[in-house]
């Protein structure tokens, strides 16, 4: 699964995949549920996308142009439904922004919070 969220996953060390493992199983109940309620309603992510539109506070939304988890098409809905959003897409990046391009992920946010 991991693979899938990164454009490289040559980046992804055996210590990473570890501590994401170790996390989920950490809070076993967590996990149970998640997958018993996907058992339960495959199609629980309620689409509201015709709401998007009462959204007024300015909205930052960062993607991987090549994310295989969320495609970007799903972005672009987001920001063409928000009034006052704005969009930055990373090449070469896939649904973990914030990892693969921390530092440039990290200014973007710190700057769009403070102004």
């Amino acid at each position: 699964m991991m693979n899938v969220f990164v454009y490289d996953a040559s980046s992804l060390t055996d210590d990473l995949m570890q501590a994401r493992l170790d996390n989920m199983l950490a809070r076993r109940d967590h996990l149970e549920n998640f997958v018993k309620s996907l058992a339960a309603n495959p199609k629980q992510f309620t689409d509201y996308g015709a709401r998007l539109g009462e959204i007024t506070a300015p909205t930052l939304v960062i993607w991987g142009r090549d994310d295989r988890f969320v495609p970007i098409d799903v972005g672009l809905r987001l920001i063409a439904g928000i009034q006052n959003a704005q969009m930055h897409i990373f090449n070469r990046c896939g649904h973990w922004a914030q990892w693969e391009h921390a530092d440039a992920f990290n200014r973007m946010v710190v700057d769009f919070l403070g102004n």
